[in-house]
């Protein structure tokens, strides 16, 4: 067996740094020897010549303005296994550090608390060898026993939102310590995105002594709740929790002992203090930006003209940085149980199943309407499930471009005719073309592209109505009743399309047009699953892309998803706020964060 260019480029840096250990500690040797056997290895005038001066690396400068953002309701708790809102995750993200970083553009895993890696492609076994120079915040050195421990509480603890995440065909990544700073990890079998599985926050094993190996770890989850002294809350990031204020504030203070240093040499981070300000509804955080009491904010694409034609606006800079990476999607059922009941088979399930009828409705929505009119002209239309921010989108995929006169011809052909003159098709059998479309409510957006559809729809004799459910009625529809004829939905999946895997296998739970299939129903379905497998096993990154381009023309082709449009994103801070550099996926590095400090005179000015 070779070694794929991905899995020798990682084996050979490792194995530089190792081969300069060995050189290291051959010399090492070689002069303790000669001490020994009394061989002058150096003359005493020889130790006595000038060393090489160690660099002077440059020292932390004082920030002590605060940088502030808002967050939407109070954390739950501190504990960041368990941690799955909004402001958990902020505190989470700061005060905690993962064993690897993913590069926003090219989803490759970049060493972070994990100095570096090796596979072993023979025995599907990682050994991973942490930093030298990381420790926790009350002072104790990270080590292996860290990592393991994290691990095995995110496996004892169903509920924590990485317990998926650290499993392989439903088996378990277990990890072993091999000594102070080696974690090995034997997987079942190849897996491709294995590595960013490694994107956990870990947490200090000697914190909880008192729970490792024990049968009731799943106790962790109930460690570090929000009413914890925040000095207990230890982590190795860039900052420390120091107050808790309910209803009002987290504030974090930067860590001193911090292990990275900017280009420069100079310790990170650059802020002295992190304020996350706990607002009741984005609302009102959009409102303390206007304001200037916040730095950051995350607009939506209908917030944004707001904010640029708001009287603060020369004081803001608001950025458009990448369309959706969600997928917003059209979607037909395709469940027997729907449509099979008492003996009888209701026709509408051969018009969802017919490619066909599904490619005269890609064609005959106006996704160019939708943009104008849903999304304010912010957006694009989409192609693929994967958006263009994906470095596995398949941009080669030709647009089902709208044509509505193609559409009603696909139709007449397909044997889908207006038989009785009243503007509305019937099928082969007489039946009408007529099914209710379903969306969540409380969305105006979506309200509005739905309507268009009916609209378009309604133009090739299609007769749709609207139904507007709540959340849990709408996925009490969709996993249990299968009660539904369309769907407008959305699904956000991560970096690597692995991560879509419940969307796309036929036994997927959330395979929303036919979720939970024993065996797939359609020969295209199998062709997916069957990729889907391939994708995890193969490790060279050039093919896994070819085999979910494969995905995603299969998917083109078929159309059980009518891909529709993506609305662009923004971020927006203030001037003052500098390094700020979010992405699509939303990387950016706290511990780079820094505010512009003024000129003594403008400090006058702004004071006076």
């Amino acid at each position: 067996m070779t070694f794929r260019t991905s899995d020798r480029i990682i084996v050979a840096r490792a194995d530089a740094r190792c081969r300069s250990r060995t050189i290291a500690a051959a010399a090492r040797l070689a002069l303790a020897a000669a001490l020994l056997a009394g061989f002058p290895a150096c003359e005493q005038h020889d130790t006595e010549r000038p060393q090489a001066a160690a660099p002077v690396l440059p020292t932390r400068a004082p920030a002590p303005d605060p940088l502030v953002v808002a967050v939407v309701g109070d954390p739950l708790t501190f504990n960041p296994i368990i941690a799955d809102g909004q402001t958990g995750r902020a505190v989470g993200g700061a005060v905690f550090e993962t064993l690897v970083r993913l590069d926003p553009t090219t989803a490759e895993a970049q060493p972070n608390l994990a100095a570096s890696w090796r596979y072993d492609p023979y025995n599907y076994e990682y050994t991973i060898t942490l930093r030298e120079d990381v420790t926790w915040h009350d002072g104790e050195r990270l080590t292996a026993r860290d990592v393991v421990f994290t691990i095995d509480a995110i496996h004892a603890i169903p509920d924590s939102p990485y317990a998926r995440i650290l499993q392989i065909d439903g088996t378990p990544i277990r990890a072993t310590a091999v000594d102070a700073k080696t974690i090995r990890i034997t997987l079942p079998r190849p897996y491709a995105p294995f590595l960013q599985s490694l994107v956990i926050p870990i947490v200090p094993a000697h914190k909880f002594a008192d729970l490792e190996g024990a049968k009731n770890l799943a106790d962790f989850a109930g460690r570090w709740s929000n009413d914890v002294d925040p000095a207990e809350v230890v982590g190795t990031g860039p900052f420390r929790i120091t107050t808790y204020e309910p209803n009002k504030q987290v504030v974090l203070d930067y860590n001193p002992t911090y292990w990275k240093r900017d280009a420069e040499g100079r310790p990170l981070p650059y802020l002295d203090r992190y304020i996350l300000r706990i607002a009741a509804n984005r609302e009102q955080a959009r409102d303390w930006f206007l304001a200037g009491d916040i730095h950051i904010f995350s607009p939506r694409f209908d917030e944004v003209a707001a904010l640029r034609n708001a009287p603060t606006a020369a004081e803001l800079v608001v950025d458009e940085i990448g369309p959706d990476t969600g997928s917003l999607f059209l979607t037909f059922n395709r469940n027997p149980f729907h449509y099979q009941q008492a003996g009888k088979k209701d026709p509408r399930l051969s018009w969802f199943t017919d490619r066909r009828f599904l490619l005269a409705i890609a064609h005959a929505i106006d996704k160019e309407k939708i943009i104008d009119r849903a999304l304010d002209g912010l957006g694009i239309a989409a192609q693929s499930l994967l958006p263009p921010a994906n470095p596995f989108c398949d941009e080669q995929l030709k647009p089902h471009v709208y044509d509505p006169a193609l559409a009603r011809q696909i139709l007449h052909e397909a044997g889908y005719r207006d038989r009785n003159g009243d503007g509305v098709l019937e099928d082969n059998t007489g039946a009408r073309v007529e099914f209710s479309l379903t969306t969540n409510q409380g969305n105006a957006i979506r309200d509005r592209i739905a309507k268009i559809i009916i609209e378009d729809l309604a133009a090739i004799g299609m007769r749709v109505t609207l139904h507007t459910l709540s959340f849990p009625d709408l996925f009490e529809r969709l996993d249990a009743t299968y009660n539904w004829d369309a769907m407008l939905i959305g699904f956000t999946g991560g970096i690597d399309p692995a991560s879509s895997e419940n969307l796309l296998r036929s036994s997927g739970e959330l395979h929303v047009w036919h979720p939970l299939q024993r065996r797939p129903t359609t020969r295209w379905e199998a062709d997916i699953d069957d990729l889907l497998d391939q994708g995890t096993r193969e490790l060279d990154v050039e093919r896994r892309r070819d085999i979910y381009h494969e995905i995603q023309d299969i998917l083109h082709e078929e159309l059980p998803m009518i891909q529709l449009v993506r609305p662009n994103l923004y971020a927006a801070h203030r001037r003052d706020v500098e390094n700020f550099r979010p992405s699509p996926w939303g990387f950016h590095q706290i511990e780079e964060l820094r505010l512009r400090v003024p000129p003594p005179t403008e400090k006058s000015r702004a004071k006076g």
